[in-house]
């Protein structure tokens, strides 16, 4: 059996001590394989697509990720097929980001079609960017909204 997604969007947070901002793409692609009893996926989305309504802050994330060198955030893994069938459920993914591949743990609702963790911007050596000289939370929210077939 096979899910593919049909749509999907990703959201990431980042934290000042004085502000968020939320940036956001429409542009997530994935599927999910099954293989008796065992699931394997795999998400992506481009970086350019992440659009946060601030022109200033959108360059400033394309510059900090390196966009030319490492285009592409993607997600894989392995898990029991009944993660996707469950109400609430986690699993480990494999987040590969600004060329730096790191396991995570997932959060899962409503069967798979909601998703979420915390991402460590040091693991994935990014100079955090700043405002008025006050850097970002190395901690990232990235959730996503995923619509399978």
């Amino acid at each position: 059996m096979e899910k593919k997604l049909l749509s999907g969007t990703c959201e990431l947070e980042v934290k000042y001590t004085f502000k968020k901002v939320r940036s956001k793409s429409s542009d997530v692609r994935g599927v999910i394989s099954q293989i008796g009893e065992i699931s394997h996926f795999d998400l992506s989305v481009p970086i350019i697509s992440f659009k946060a309504g601030d022109k200033d802050f959108d360059q400033h994330l394309q510059s900090v990720t390196e966009l030319t060198a490492d285009p592409v955030a993607s997600a894989s893994g392995l898990c029991p097929w009944s993660v996707f069938e469950a109400d609430k459920s986690s699993c480990e993914a494999q987040i590969h980001f600004h060329g730096v591949t790191k396991t995570y743990l997932i959060q899962l609702e409503k069967k798979g079609s909601r998703a979420f963790f915390i991402l460590d911007l040091d693991a994935h050596n990014i100079n955090r960017p700043s405002l008025l000289g006050i850097k970002i939370k190395n901690e990232v929210l990235i959730q996503c909204e995923l619509n399978w077939t």
